[in-house]
């Protein structure tokens, strides 16, 4: 564990002065209880809120249990402010996470395992790996999860099937390493090969390429990763429990490693360890948790090697703007309760903020940072109007362009019926157009 992580688990551990406990049930498809299964967290989060800590970097993650003789379970002195993911495994089946993440208290977790005996498969049907960490240790409990398939055949153009969606039946989605670090996979056909995700505590994920069924024990390495770190600050101020999001500019599937988000502490400090190295990220702050302030823009930073820190100082809060405006039915009909209004970043962040329509049709958008955005809604038989200066010709479902100041009367008009076809001889022209173009409503004479 690196050191400068310690003070920070030293003042959880320290802040939690009651405990609880999680109980479940392991199963088999069937619903026969298991006995002997190890029951382990993978990953925790605060109830409420953003944490400070990655999610696997809690010490209640180190927690484990093993199933009695009906399959009951019980992980004692839990911090009672987290919720957590499980993962069960046991012999001759399938590993398992929980769907969600589960909170203690609530009810008993209720986990099914399929079986699997991949000793019965031939070897050309089962990818087999280890895992060892930067000084050639094996790393056990990992989590690989299969997110791609590549066939063993190519076609007769020369081409590989590459980046399959996983077929139902009979390959695995998920392994987890024993404490040699070593991992089996079932596929459905002779040499097919899976691209993997692997997760450790402490470490860095990492994507494979494709790894081949057969013999060969394929070898991943992990390493620490990179800590990114910063504070955010609001006019000289620390802000505590703003949150920040950091995503990789290139999300090409082989290499897209997801979202990491994370919260300020009570100094307004940030901490995203074991950051992947040698890669451009998008880092922002999250609407949501800063729409009271301001917002926090999108930048691009590139992490160095495993092992080193990017301190990025203190990121200010900007002024955030406003949008305010009315949905209104073509038809005059009323809206229909609960709709709710989305607005996403569109330059590389991974961020949206969601509103409710009020009665009357009225809804706002709060800390919108100047940044080019996309708006969406929907509402059963009826499409966005045409008339909306900032609609999107080729994905008509969506409206965008670029906020530079508060937006009030905001029309978001939707017509009955089914959306007009798209001719996309015309569209692209358009669409250029448009997007060089602010955000921009169906004009309206008079405040809505």
């Amino acid at each position: 564990m690196p050191s400068f992580w310690l003070p920070m688990l030293l003042t959880i551990v320290t802040q939690s002065a009651s405990t609880t406990t999680l109980t479940g049930i392991v199963r088999d498809d069937k619903g026969r209880p298991i006995a002997g299964a190890t029951v382990f967290i993978s990953t925790a989060a605060p109830r409420k809120g953003l944490g400070v800590l990655c999610p696997s970097c809690y010490p209640d993650c180190r927690k484990n249990t093993v199933s009695d003789g009906a399959g009951n379970f019980a992980l004692e002195d839990l911090d009672p402010e987290l919720k957590f993911r499980l993962v069960v495994v046991a012999r001759d089946f399938a590993p398992a996470y929980t769907p969600d993440h589960v909170v203690p208290g609530m009810g008993e977790a209720m986990i099914a395992l399929s079986p699997r005996d991949l000793d019965a498969r031939k070897p050309e049907q089962v990818v087999r790996g280890r895992v060892l960490d930067e000084n050639g240790s094996p790393v056990s409990r990992a989590i690989v999860e299969t997110h791609g398939l590549r066939r063993a055949r190519a076609d007769r153009r020369g081409f590989f099937s590459d980046l399959l969606p996983l077929p139902r039946g009979d390959t695995d989605r998920l392994a987890v390493t024993d404490d040699d670090g070593r991992f089996r996979l079932g596929v459905a056909k002779d040499g097919d090969a899976l691209y993997l995700l692997v997760k450790a505590p402490f470490l860095a994920h990492f994507k494979t390429g494709p790894l081949a069924a057969g013999k060969t024990v394929h070898t991943i390495s992990l390493g620490t990763g990179v800590t990114v770190t910063g504070r955010v600050v609001s006019k000289g101020r620390a802000l505590s429990e703003a949150g920040l999001g950091m995503v990789q500019t290139d999300r090409d599937n082989k290499g897209y490693l997801g979202l990491f988000n994370l919260g300020t502490d009570s100094r307004g400090k940030f901490w995203i360890a074991n950051t992947p190295p040698h890669q451009k990220w998008y880092i922002y702050g999250l609407m949501d948790t800063l729409k009271s302030s301001g917002c926090v823009p999108v930048q691009t930073v590139t992490t160095g090697a495993h092992g080193s820190t990017l301190d990025l100082g203190d990121l200010e809060v900007q002024p955030g703007f406003r949008i305010s405006g009315r949905m209104v039915l073509a038809d005059g009909k009323a809206v229909p309760p609960d709709t709710q209004v989305i607005l996403s970043r569109e330059r590389g962040a991974s961020d949206t903020q969601t509103v409710r329509v009020g009665p009357d049709g009225h809804f706002t958008f709060d800390g919108v940072p100047a940044e080019h955005v996309q708006i969406f809604t929907e509402v059963l038989g009826y499409h966005l109007s045409p008339k909306i200066p900032s609609l999107d010709v080729n994905f008509p479902e969506f409206i965008f362009g670029k906020v530079t100041t508060d937006i009030q009367d905001f029309l978001l008009l939707l017509e009955p019926g089914s959306a007009p076809k798209i001719d996309y001889r015309q569209s692209i022209e358009e669409e250029k157009r448009r997007r060089a173009e602010p955000l921009r409503g169906v004009p309206v004479e008079k405040p809505l």
